[in-house]
């Protein structure tokens, strides 16, 4: 935490711009990019306001809300702007095309000489010798093989804090992800489960397919392990921070993420591997 602190000061004096950077970085370790990640999204409000990301009591600042709405309004305007355009460049597209069409009708002269034309390449197509022919079909294979080569693998990171991969499946695990009561945020969801599971080698799989917007925060309450899971995303990494479960804290987004903090980890979205924080 004494890390995350200098960090997080440091930062602060950064643009939006330079923490976007830090983000997208492979040059800088996973807690500075937490760090410009809780940043950018909850604005520069001070340590101890933004360290309560760990219980989830974290409340937007007002100049946060307003840069929201007025990012709104330009989408908005945006919008506008496009169909305008659209309208702008539809209807004299219309007319010459109308315009265009009465003139071939009137145009004999113009038919005649477009299929003379046409013949005309028609003829030099078919006068291709074989060897061109030969040299486009080997190109257009060189061009397939090349288009359907599968993506570079990352390798496995090393050292004695990497201790898996998260490459298990959630086969025959049903979640039924919902949204949290008393959320202010709108972000937070919620899924409950029974399986005696270690989370960490499922998150990758878990964000694929219930985690669809980055700003969300999803908690799995396993009452198997008595845990309590809080997944995110941030950049290439996902956080699982696993916390003692809390009675009652499924239907309340105010006891939710309340219980001591067990284990952390990050698991990498390239290619899976799980580092062991805490």
């Amino acid at each position: 935490m004494e890390e995350y602190k200098q960090l997080y000061e440091l930062y602060q004096s950064k643009t939006d711009s330079e923490l976007e950077n830090i983000i997208n970085s492979n040059e800088y370790t996973p807690i500075a990019i937490k760090v410009a990640s809780d940043i950018l999204k909850y604005g520069r409000i001070g340590y101890e306001e933004i360290i309560n990301l760990q219980d989830g009591t974290i409340v937007l600042p007002e100049e946060n809300l307003n840069k929201q709405k007025e990012s709104f309004n330009l989408i908005s305007s945006s919008i506008t702007l496009k169909i305008l355009l659209t309208l702008f460049i539809f209807i004299p597209a219309c007319v010459i095309l109308i315009l265009a069409f009465c003139d071939l009708l009137t145009s004999k002269e113009t038919n005649i000489s477009s299929n003379i034309e046409t013949t005309q390449n028609q003829t030099k197509t078919e006068s291709l010798t074989q060897h061109q022919k030969t040299t486009r079909q080997n190109t257009t294979t060189q061009t397939q093989r090349t288009t359907n080569a599968p993506a570079p693998t990352v390798e496995h990171r090393t050292g004695e804090n990497i201790v898996g991969i998260s490459d298990k499946i959630l086969s025959g695990i049903n979640f039924s992800v919902n949204k949290v009561r008393n959320d202010v945020t709108g972000n937070w969801r919620i899924s409950i489960i029974a399986e005696n599971i270690d989370i960490e080698y499922y998150a990758l799989d878990y964000v694929e397919r219930y985690l669809h917007n980055k700003s969300q925060v999803h908690a799995i309450v396993n009452f198997t392990r008595n845990t309590t899971t809080s997944i995110k995303k941030y950049g290439n990494i996902i956080y699982a921070d696993i916390y003692d479960y809390v009675k009652g804290e499924e239907h309340d987004a105010n006891l939710l993420f309340t219980g001591t903090l067990l284990q952390q980890y990050f698991v990498y979205i390239d290619n899976g591997d799980i580092e062991k924080i805490y």
